[in-house]
This record gives structure tokens, C-alpha cells and sequence, in this order.
């Protein structure tokens, strides 16, 4: 997918990023979690688009000098085109410019893809979240990457 373009999410963007969110995942978050999150500050969410359709996003918080990766999602016919990478890619430059230390963020054992992708840019499994999950019940991997490395 080469015609990929990554921009901020807006709040035009919610309604298909609320679609993404409920084909990717089994407690999706809300239209009310997404409005709200655009509204923090220390918020900052990733669209990537083809033409006019939202293919993928990624959100995280900033928090002093970390990143948080709250959730990352593309649209089922457009997985594994690149359409995470460079999401992720967006986050990365991001944090260098912002001269961030950390990204964090949790993934579930069994999402092969998405650990071999963090690991891919750098990312590490510092630590183990019990029962993180719901629907079905998973542990969270910990892992985060040092932006100083």
C-alpha cells in the first residue's frame, strides 16, 4: 500500500476508527473513549489513510518523558501491507523529536504479528500485566523501547 498517508487523527476521523476498533478487538473502546482522548493534552493519535478511507490508527499518551502506546488497529483487508509500520514509524519520530526516553506499551501473548513487529523497531518485554486482557482472558507483555538506544 504505497498511497498510505499518516497524519493526526482528528475528530472526523472517530467513526471509522470506531469501525477498526470493534473489527480488531474484542472490548473495543468507545465513540465517548476515543472523543475523550483526543481531548487530553497529552494525548496524541495516528491515522493512516488511503485516499479518504481510514485504514489504521495508533494512539498514545505522553506522559513526562514517556510514551504510552494505548492501541494500535488496521482495517482487516489492509493488514500486513505495512499500514502498522509506519503508524509505528509515526510514534518513533514523534518521540525523537520530542527528545522522549521510553515507549511502552502491552501486547497479548498470542498476537504473534504485532510482538514480532515491536521487536522488529526495538522493542523489549520488560514485564508481564496478569489477566490484562478480557474476552478471552490474557496476560499482558510489557515492552518498551529505550529511545535512547
Amino acid at each position: 500500500m504505497d498511497n498510505i498517508i499518516v497524519r493526526v487523527m482528528t475528530s472526523d476521523d472517530i467513526d471509522q476508527v470506531v469501525e477498526i476498533e470493534e473489527e480488531a478487538f474484542s472490548s473495543p473502546w468507545t465513540r465517548k473513549g476515543f472523543e475523550e482522548s483526543l481531548s487530553y493534552d497529552y494525548s496524541r493519535f495516528y491515522v493512516a489513510t488511503n485516499d479518504k478511507q481510514v485504514v489504521g490508527y495508533i494512539g498514545t499518551y505522553c506522559m513526562f518523558d514517556d510514551v504510552d502506546i494505548t492501541n494500535v488497529a488496521v482495517r482487516g483487508n489492509c493488514r500486513r501491507k505495512g499500514v502498522a509500520n509506519k503508524l509505528l514509524e509515526a510514534v518513533l519520530g514523534y518521540s525523537l523529536e520530542k527528545k522522549l526516553s521510553y515507549i511502552n506499551l502491552e501486547v497479548r501473548p498470542s498476537n504473534i504479528p504485532a510482538r514480532k513487529l515491536y521487536e522488529k523497531y526495538g522493542f523489549e518485554e520488560i514485564g508481564i500485566r496478569k489477566n490484562f486482557y478480557t474476552k478471552p482472558v490474557e496476560d499482558g507483555i510489557i515492552m518498551q523501547k529505550d529511545m535512547s538506544k
